[in-house]
């Protein structure tokens, strides 16, 4: 299994920092787990960052906002760090989840017009399944055809 974006939801981002208080010298492992997964979205930024270098002023769609696929929930989730990180430093990011009300969107293909590159952050099966179906007119509606899978 390859690392993923990053951990979150109500548990595990948050549960060991109290182990690591109670009990420092027993949790070292914990301890460093907890620094390796906190790091992953500023990875995961940087492959994005790496991903549209050559491209000026690019054009961003971030897929994916919950912890984890096929969930409703955002609780500490890595993805919404992500596209933080991403707009801080001046990218165009557009961000969209099919699971989040808030956040839904028509179709793949129509928020992909003129995007330089869609970064897959969270997979749910309704965006790998669109993906799969509308590939050849999603990639036709961007203006580069790159399309990133981060969560894999």
């Amino acid at each position: 299994m390859n690392p993923g974006i990053g951990v979150g939801g109500h548990c595990i981002p948050v549960d060991p920092w109290f182990l690591k208080e109670i009990a420092p010298y027993n949790s070292k492992l914990i301890t460093m787990a907890r620094l390796i997964n906190d790091e992953m979205p500023h990875r995961i930024a940087g492959k994005i960052r790496k991903a549209v270098a050559d491209v000026p002023a690019p054009r961003i769609v971030a897929l994916g906002a919950t912890y984890k696929k096929n969930c409703e929930d955002m609780r500490e989730s890595p993805a919404l760090e992500i596209v933080s990180l991403l707009k801080h430093d001046g990218y165009d990011v557009a961000h969209y989840d099919p699971m989040v009300s808030t956040m839904g969107m028509s179709s793949l293909k129509d928020v992909a017009k003129g995007a330089d590159l869609i970064a897959v952050l969270v997979c749910h099966d309704s965006i790998k399944r669109e993906l799969t179906d509308e590939r050849k007119h999603i990639e036709g509606a961007m203006r580069h055809k790159r399309i990133v899978f981060m969560d894999e």
